[in-house]
C-alpha cells in the first residue's frame, strides 16, 4: 500500500484538506481513492437503487464517498464507501456537517485494481463496526459479493438477484443491471 502522503493525519485534519473528497484515512495514513469511470458508474447504479428504495421506505442514502467515522477500534479512521444506507430514524440528530459518526445499516463498494487499501480489510472493518451488510461489486467478474457480520457471504452472478434481506425488505435488483452492457 502506498499512501497519498507520507505524514500521519487526523480525521479533523482530513476534513480541512482541499482534496479530502479523494482521500480516506486508514490507520492514521491518507490513501487516495480509486476513481475509474467504470467503478463510478457501478457505484452510481448501487446508490440509485438504494435511493429509489429510500424514497419508498424511508431512510437516507449517501452516494459516492460520504465519509464514515464510526469505527471504535480506530476513532480517527474515515472510510468512504461508494454508497451507504441508514434506515429511517437512524440519523436522529440529522445529517452532520462533518463525517457520519452513526453506523450505517449497509455499505456498497466497487472493487478496483487501483484500490490502495485492501477492500477485504475494509469489509472486515465495516462489519466489526456493526454495519449489517456489505455489498462489493466486482466489474471484472460482473459479480456482487454480499458480506454479513455472521461471517457468511454469498457470491451473486449477473443473472442472480441482489436482495436487501431484513435490512432492506423488498429491495431487489438483478446483478447484471449494475454493470454496463458487454
Amino acid at each position: 500500500m502506498s499512501s497519498a502522503q507520507s505524514r500521519r493525519c487526523t480525521a479533523d485534519e482530513l476534513l480541512g484538506l482541499r482534496n479530502e473528497k479523494h482521500l480516506e484515512l486508514f490507520e492514521g495514513e491518507l490513501f487516495e481513492l480509486s476513481s475509474s469511470a467504470l467503478a463510478s458508474l457501478i457505484g452510481g447504479q448501487l446508490a440509485c437503487g438504494l435511493h429509489d428504495y429510500s424514497e419508498r421506505h424511508g431512510g437516507f442514502v449517501f452516494p459516492t464517498r460520504a465519509g464514515l467515522q464510526c469505527f471504535s477500534d480506530d476513532p480517527e479512521c474515515v472510510l468512504k464507501p461508494r454508497a451507504s444506507y441508514f434506515a429511517e430514524g437512524k440519523l436522529v440528530h440529522g445529517v452532520p456537517k462533518g463525517w457520519l459518526r452513526q453506523t450505517p445499516d449497509l455499505v456498497a463498494e466497487v472493487r478496483s485494481r487501483n484500490d490502495q487499501v485492501s477492500l477485504d480489510r475494509k469489509v472486515q472493518v465495516y462489519l466489526e463496526a456493526g454495519i449489517r451488510m456489505v455489498w462489493v461489486a466486482c466489474p471484472e467478474s460482473r459479480t456482487v459479493q454480499v458480506y454479513r457480520p455472521s461471517g457468511e457471504s454469498s457470491l451473486l452472478h449477473a443473472d442472480d438477484t441482489l436482495i436487501g434481506e431484513d435490512i432492506l425488505p423488498g429491495f431487489e435488483c438483478r446483478v447484471g443491471e449494475l454493470f454496463p452492457p458487454k
